[in-house]
């Protein structure tokens, strides 16, 4: 299919072309974020220079060209960033005011922080909120490290998944510590990389060269590394026995196949116990990892032994003094995620408090006077607060493609090799944010789901379920039909008419990995008008997965169903446990004004 670019549509007279053909080809006008109507709260685009207003040589205005109310403007001439190369530019000093602000959403930018690694750089800062040095959203540290600023501290982007708290190369589980050699086994395991205490450490049997490996097995769940420590022995200064020159790798299959991830090549000396941080050069998700150690070194002309107090490994994201992509999601009473260059979104901090996603400054901290400037910002566009995948990876296509940065795109991604095209854009009719929780250890499974619609259906609906099970889940069958309003009381019925089976690529069922969502496949449902403020009801049930030992859910249901309303900010008298044995898996709360949490849910559904 070839595209035609940014143009809007194609009229043959008066008349508007649904498909032109050049020859036998089918022409289609690329995806453009005005296709997705009144949710695109925000569209700042630097590349049209008719939404930059100038004020002499900087610029007062940045015009929104979507179809939500906020603007950015600055009405000080020592404050007002420039505009150059398709990029508004904000230096030190420089701010634009933030007004209309939503109170959640999703944003994707294509940007290039300001060049230099010592010093604090702000994108998005709430003025306003009620804890010390209120919120900034969108920030990135002087060690590069991209995060959120909350409550006075920094959220570095940072999670540390390695242990450091092994007894034993083999404990606690399900952590597995290894290495091709050690000192003795009594006081150099190769645990004590990884046991937090800065007094002991792991210690190779011989010389380095020969390779000397060590490895850390994280168990089942895998995770996005994107940066690594390693802390120099602590018994003397400077210290004996460092690492000069190593490999990182990871796996997901124990070793049947592995990827370098990065490289280190004639590392200075260490001080004694320093720790040195580093970025991991190719992230993606594994759940094993090895150093290849090639090279040690001493602090005198004694055989070079390989010795580590700590290692450490972290999820996380980084963004240097480069173009590149971001997707963030922000909203009050969840946990920030974001992801880099159209990855994985990965959690970048705790939860935000209450009025903290509002901002009302864009661009650097403020002051006085405004400093921790951003740098350049090419576009940046604000939508619903978690929006599907399907419209967060076309407008990272979209971007990438217009910036020519889809060389940044990981090899998996829908537009990698050609940008999105456009039609019809599913729109949001439900969304919420449950807080997932851990596996409960109840086997019942069969469970309906009430949805409090926020707009109409245009015909067709998808449904995301997502999941916090440890070991994955499988999720056997799910169908929808629109709520009778009669009171909950028996495990059929309930609707209007009869229910609508999903699909996940042409299957009932699917497997959700963990801490993942699944969207079915559009169904359409002829003969059924839903409309914003209708009543839904989601039926699902689940089944083994592939990770058995973990599952906690299984195939062997009874008739009886939990039915429950995960519409929290209504009345919740309609929420009723049906089964009476009080041993039911909870997908959610399921007793009226209870507290529990979800840990499996549907948490958003979309028209087209």
């Amino acid at each position: 299919m070839t595209h035609i670019g940014q143009g809007q549509k194609i009229y043959l007279g008066s008349l508007e072309a649904t498909k032109v053909y050049l020859g036998s080809t089918q022409v289609s006008p690329m995806f453009k974020p005005s296709d997705l109507g009144a949710d695109l709260l925000g569209w700042f685009d630097a590349s049209d220079v008719a939404s930059v207003t100038m004020v002499g040589a900087k610029v007062s205005q940045w015009i929104n060209k979507g179809a939500g109310a906020l603007t950015l403007t600055q009405s000080n001439d020592a404050y007002r960033p420039t505009y150059a190369n398709k990029a508004v530019s904000f230096a030190t000093g420089q701010i634009m005011a933030a007004a209309n602000a939503p109170a959640g959403y999703d944003l994707v930018m294509v940007s290039k922080p300001l060049a230099g690694a010592t010093d604090w750089r702000t994108l998005l800062r709430n003025t306003s909120h009620p804890t010390v040095n209120a919120h900034q959203v969108i920030i990135e540290s002087l060690s590069q490290c991209l995060g959120t600023y909350n409550a006075g501290m920094f959220q570095a982007g940072l999670t540390r998944v390695s242990p450091i708290n092994m007894t034993a190369d083999n404990a606690p589980a399900p952590y597995v510590a290894s290495a091709s050699s050690v000192y003795d086994a009594v006081n150099y395991q190769a645990y004590r990389a990884f046991d937090g205490n800065g007094a002991t450490f792991a210690h190779s049997l011989g010389v380095v060269p020969p390779e000397w490996t060590i490895r850390i097995n994280l168990g089942t769940p895998q995770h996005f590394v994107s940066r690594y420590s390693y802390t120099a022995r602590p018994d003397s200064n400077p210290p004996t026995q460092q690492w000069k020159t190593w490999k990182l790798y990871g796996t997901r299959d124990n070793w049947a196949s592995w990827d370098e991830i990065d490289s280190v090549v004639s590392e200075p000396f260490f001080a004694t116990s320093e720790k040195r941080m580093y970025g991991v050069t190719t992230p993606a998700l594994y759940n094993q990892f090895q150093w290849n150690v090639a090279a040690g070194q001493n602090n005198d002309a004694s055989p070079a032994y390989a010795g580590v107090t700590l290692l450490e490994l972290f999820t996380g994201l980084t963004w240097a003094n480069t173009i590149g992509l971001m997707y963030g999601r922000f909203s009050d009473g969840t946990i920030p995620q974001m992801s880099r260059d159209g990855n994985a979104l990965v959690s970048t901090g705790t939860t935000i408090a209450s009025g903290g996603s509002v901002f009302q400054v864009f661009g650097g901290y403020n002051g006085p006077p405004p400093s921790q400037a951003w740098g350049d910002v090419n576009e940046i566009i604000f939508i619903p607060y978690n929006t599907s995948d399907t419209i967060r990876q076309k407008l990272e296509g979209y971007l990438a493609h217009k910036w020519a940065i889809a060389s940044l795109l990981p090899a998996g991604h829908p537009y990698k090799s050609a940008p999105p095209i456009g039609g019809n854009v599913p729109s949001t009719v439900y969304t919420a944010s449950p807080a997932l929780s851990t596996d409960d250890n109840n086997a019942r499974t069969n469970f309906r789901q009430f949805v409090k619609l926020s707009a109409n259906s245009k015909g067709s609906l998808q449904v995301r379920f997502r999941s916090a099970i440890s070991g994955g889940l499988q999720l056997m069958g799910a169908s929808f039909g629109k709520w009778d309003g009669s009171a909950i009381s028996s495990v059929s019925g309930d609707m209007t008419a009869a229910p609508f089976r999903l699909k996940f690529g042409g299957s009932d069922g699917v497997i959700i990995g963990v801490n993942t969502a699944v969207v079915s496949d559009l169904t359409p449902h002829p003969g059924l008008t839903l409309n914003a403020g209708d009543w839904v009801i989601v039926a699902f049930y689940c089944g083994a997965s592939a990770a058995a030992s973990n599952q906690k859910y299984s195939t062997g249901h009874t008739t009886a169903t939990t039915m429950f309303k995960s519409d929290v900010s209504t009345d919740r008298s309609q929420q009723q446990s049906i089964a009476s044995d009080g041993g039911w898996s909870i997908v959610g709360n399921v007793q009226p004004g209870g507290a529990g949490g979800y840990n499996f849910s549907v948490d958003l559904i979309e028209t087209t």
